[in-house]
């Protein structure tokens, strides 16, 4: 009948009897110390006594609750009983009499209710008259009184020596090291050591939250968690760290702030033996040995550790982004990243300083990576294919996508996809034509603000700490500096030929062209490619052809765009605005691309250099149309008579010859003598005709020319280049129209007709001459007799009559 099951606390242990009093059974936790723990409860009555004698006098009293000698009724529940005390002080019978309107909870006693109902009034008339902080018990506030005064802890557990201000705390913490758990779960099975505990536990099941806030109407199933709530609105923190005055809302946020002073982790992997501050991070810790990731993106399929990093995730599909900085109006997607922003660009503070050179920085991780160089350790990283190293880990995490090719991230609009959320959303702002970030300064508009910043170099001193020696050109951070300087140096050199690029990978790329490799190939003709950037510009062309590709339209003449910052250029060749105006003259240009390249014209800069001869010119696609002058590659060909050309519009001015094209149908209009025009700068350079504009002059001679291509072909009257040969004969010559006319010799072909005589003539130049002969206007007089010309060829053949007859 009796089962003695005993656990002492004698070298850490605890004792828990149980006995028999006249037939019933009572159970016991007994404690070695002073301190009298024992629990005596009757299995059947529900009583509790902390002494044997005192629960076997109750128990004898009690017993009449078992028999038939019941002479008095209890007045609530009519329970008869022969005790008067009885009626007073409720035995518990499983009955609950006292039932709070509010929110129908029941109570034992009236007086439990009656502190119950504090809670939904929010009463608290028992006030500490140190913090002035108010209670709804007395004791309670008894007990908060031992914080004041020094922390009065008497009660000591034998087992880890922790201490407690009153018994009943100590006899709770006890049950922790007897893994007593007598309050189970009837769903999932988990054991409790208290009531309170199963039944807040419970509402995890029902789903039960009845405690609500006031100021947000957000409910809580805890009125503990409530109370932490409502000091995010009062601003209430209570709690203060002796060490820094840092205050926090909670005891357990000050427990755990205190282990950073400390250094204490008292929370240990058993794997890998890393030690955590809190018990939470151990438990992430631990799904990196183990691979789990619990929470699941429903649109992405991504994976994560933690429900945290869910939430932070979803701000990349949704774009929710809460938490904005009142100072540049950027926004984020948790208070931490806020605050990392106000303190790493708009406070100028650096508290995380170095033990070793005392250099401070705004945040830990540019810390780490800084110590990481004293330690010769940099890059700790390491890619586990390729054996490519990295600072940190997110750096290696994106390298891996090299190897892997995972691009979950896809675009919308076009089929372009990406390894990050970050990259997608960037790429967006380029269809979506929208740079949250402006400058001040000019029009220019960027998508993130550390580019911004970047440019804000061109236009302040203040921002170029760090100037080039070579070119004097100012940068806002050393390594921007370190890798301008490379352009000067070149220091990364081919071993088979004489080539020179300022990186590594642009020396793997150049190698290619020797060893013959084309890694990219094309997806839809399956044409292969050195590097991605070539294969990116070839499937533009893919992209061109389909117009599905261009979602982008113009209103007003229909042309399709790969994006909305295309299509905005464009249109400013319809509404004639041009934002974008040299500081050295009076140009203005569509886009930045044109004014860059205009101002090569000032400085004389001509970056593109030919391989093959000595021309230069200030744009790569001048370039490219040069090199099929040496290739004899003419890939524009005309649909209707096969004639083909090296550059597009050439083509298009073609095409036109076609169609019979009336004065009418070319939009561009002289306003001197009306000449019509195809093209804005066919006028331009018309127009100096009339003005005597010739802005551009030979280096050698000085002379001074009307346009850049007339300048170019005078330049080879100097260098002797002929780059144009006749192929029936030897003939060589500076342009490509005067090999077309004198092919024309060989083919007897006179396409220049006289309207007044029969005259036919090779050129246009020669049926204007021949067309003076119709007029009396003879502007070229000889001046040695006087004999007038219509032309200069009539003029120098009758000069040479007159050399003749001198000698």
């Amino acid at each position: 009948m009796c089962r003695p099951n005993e656990i002492n606390t004698i070298g850490g242990e605890i004792k828990i009897e149980r006995d028999l009093i006249d037939g019933y059974e009572f159970e016991g936790i007994v404690s070695n110390n002073s301190h009298t723990l024992e629990i005596i409860n009757c299995m059947e009555l529900g009583m509790r006594s902390n002494s044997k004698e005192k629960a076997a006098d109750k128990f004898q009293i009690n017993k009449q609750f078992h028999t038939e000698n019941n002479p008095q009724e209890r007045k609530i529940c009519n329970k008869p009983s022969n005790v008067k005390t009885d009626l007073i002080k409720h035995v518990n019978t499983g009955e609950n009499p006292f039932k709070c309107d509010v929110c129908q909870r029941a109570f034992k006693f009236k007086s439990v209710l009656l502190r119950h109902k504090m809670i939904h009034t929010g009463e608290k008339p028992f006030k500490c008259n140190v913090c002035h902080k108010a209670f709804v018990r007395s004791t309670t506030l008894k007990y908060h009184m031992g914080i004041h005064n020094g922390g009065d802890r008497p009660h000591i557990c034998d087992v880890c020596k922790k201490s407690f201000t009153i018994p009943g705390r100590l006899k709770k913490h006890m049950l922790i090291h007897s893994d007593y758990k007598p309050y189970k779960c009837i769903i999932c099975d988990k054991r409790f050591r208290q009531s309170h505990h199963l039944t807040n536990h419970n509402r995890i099941h029902t789903g039960e939250k009845p405690y609500k806030c006031h100021v947000c109407d957000k409910t809580f199933a805890l009125p503990s968690t409530l109370r932490l709530h409502t000091r995010l609105h009062t601003g209430e923190k209570p709690l203060q760290c002796t060490i820094c005055n840092y205050r926090y809302s909670s005891a357990s946020a000050l427990t755990i702030h205190k282990r950073l002073h400390t250094g204490e982790k008292p929370f240990k992997c058993d794997i890998c033996n890393k030690a955590f501050i809190i018990s939470s991070s151990l438990t992430y810790h631990k799904m990196i040995h183990s691979g789990e990731k619990p929470f699941k993106c429903n649109i992405c399929l991504k994976t994560f550790i933690s429900k945290t990093s869910i939430t932070l995730h979803m701000s990349s599909h949704t774009g929710y982004l809460p938490h904005k900085c009142n100072i540049c109006c950027k926004s984020f997607v948790s208070i931490t990243k806020l605050n990392h922003h106000i303190m790493r660009l708009h406070s100028g503070e650096t508290p995380y300083e170095c033990d070793i050179c005392n250099q401070s920085f705004n945040t830990k991780p540019k810390l780490t990576t800084h110590i990481m160089h004293h330690l010769g350790n940099d890059k700790p990283y390491k890619c586990k294919i390729c054996i490519k190293t990295f600072g940190t880990n997110g750096e290696l995490n994106r390298h891996q996508l090299v190897h892997t090719g995972v691009k979950q991230y896809k675009c919308i609009v076009c089929p372009k996809a990406f390894g990050t959320p970050y990259q997608l959303k960037y790429h967006m702002m380029i269809h979506n034509g929208d740079f949250p970030y402006s400058c001040d300064m000019c029009i220019k508009k960027f998508s993130t603000h550390s580019r911004l910043k970047m440019h804000m170099v061109v236009h302040s001193a203040k921002y170029q700490l760090y100037k080039c020696n070579i070119c004097d050109k100012g940068f806002n951070q050393l390594n921007y500096l370190k890798m301008h300087k490379m352009r000067h140096e070149k220091p990364f050199e081919c071993k088979l030929c004489n080539f020179k690029c300022i990186s590594s990978s642009g020396l793997n790329i150049h190698n290619r062209i020797h060893t013959g490799e084309k890694p990219y190939e094309c997806n839809v003709c399956h044409q292969a490619y050195i590097s991605k950037i070539s294969l990116n510009v070839h499937k533009k062309k893919h992209a061109i052809i389909h117009p599905q590709n261009r979602p982008f339209r113009c209103n007003i003449c229909n042309k399709a765009f790969l994006n909305a910052t295309y299509l905005k250029t464009h249109t400013r060749i319809h509404t004639g605005e041009k934002p974008y105006e040299c500081n050295q003259c009076s140009y203005k240009s569509i886009s930045s691309a044109a004014l860059k390249i205009h101002k090569r014209s000032h400085t004389g800069e001509k970056p593109y250099a030919c391989k093959i001869c000595d021309y230069k010119c200030n744009t790569s696609s001048s370039l490219i149309m040069h090199n099929r002058f040496h290739t004899g590659e003419r890939p524009y060909k005309c649909d209707i008579c096969d004639k083909a050309f090296p550059v597009s519009t050439t083509l298009k001015m073609h095409k036109k010859l076609h169609l019979n094209i009336r004065p009418e149908d070319k939009p561009y209009k002289c306003n001197v003598c009306e000449k019509t025009f195809f093209q804005a700068t066919h006028l331009k350079t018309h127009t100096r005709i009339h003005t005597g504009e010739k802005p551009y002059k030979c280096k050698v001679c000085n002379k001074a020319i009307r346009s850049s291509s007339s300048l170019q072909m005078h330049m080879r009257t100097h260098t002797g280049e002929k780059p144009y040969a006749c192929n029936t004969c030897n003939y060589k010559c500076t342009t490509s129209s005067a090999l077309k006319i004198h092919n024309r010799y060989h083919t007897g072909e006179k396409p220049y007709e006289c309207k007044l005589c029969n005259y036919r003539g090779y050129s246009s130049s020669h049926l204007y001459a021949h067309n003076k002969s119709h007029t009396e206007h003879t502007p070229y007089e000889c001046n040695n007799c006087s004999k007038t010309f219509t032309n200069k060829s009539s003029i120098r053949t009758h000069m040479s009559s007159h050399i003749e007859f001198q000698l």
